[in-house]
């Protein structure tokens, strides 16, 4: 018998879970080997980052790290904020983005439609790019907001933990 959660938004997440994962593969013949494909685009959000976004979200839920009143806030170049911003829409959670001048203009659409907020970085870091400017920005941000959660992809076990 399955045990259903209690948690009104890991209940509303749990009728996400069958759309993230299960990817379909490909099978490609290539000389004396056969390789795979995996079909991404068949996720939710169109997106390799979907299901390491919804195991981050998960568990932060989970662990009591996420509430209704939570503001999700995370660095992205897009991928990674489109996945997490339509979970945190479908949930009714406000998702801030903070991204970069490098932004494929598609994808900065995109999260016009998903996210509470989108903030671009401009200056640039001491090493030419853009991701520690948007690193230190996030952290400003979760300073300022009250009861934020930054998903971190970048150190969060729960990333890779989403392809086990």
């Amino acid at each position: 018998m399955c045990k259903m959660s209690t948690n009104p938004l890991l209940k509303k997440l749990e009728v996400l879970a069958p759309l993230i994962g299960n990817t379909p593969l490909l099978k490609l013949p290539y000389r004396n080997n056969i390789l795979y494909a995996k079909l991404e685009s068949f996720n939710s959000w169109r997106s390799a980052k979907d299901r390491p976004a919804f195991n981050i979200i998960r568990e932060a839920i989970k662990n009591g790290k996420i509430t209704p009143a939570s503001t999700i806030i995370e660095s992205s170049s897009g991928n990674f904020a489109i996945s997490i911003g339509g979970i945190c829409k479908f949930l009714g959670l406000k998702f801030i983005a903070v991204v970069d001048p490098n932004i494929n203009p598609l994808n900065e659409n995109l999260l016009k439609l998903i996210c509470h907020d989108i903030i671009k970085v401009d200056k640039r870091d001491h090493t030419g790019g853009f991701l520690l400017t948007r690193l230190e920005r996030v952290n400003e941000l979760c300073h300022q907001i009250p009861d934020s959660f930054w998903p971190n992809q970048y150190g969060n076990v729960n990333n890779p933990m989403a392809y086990f």
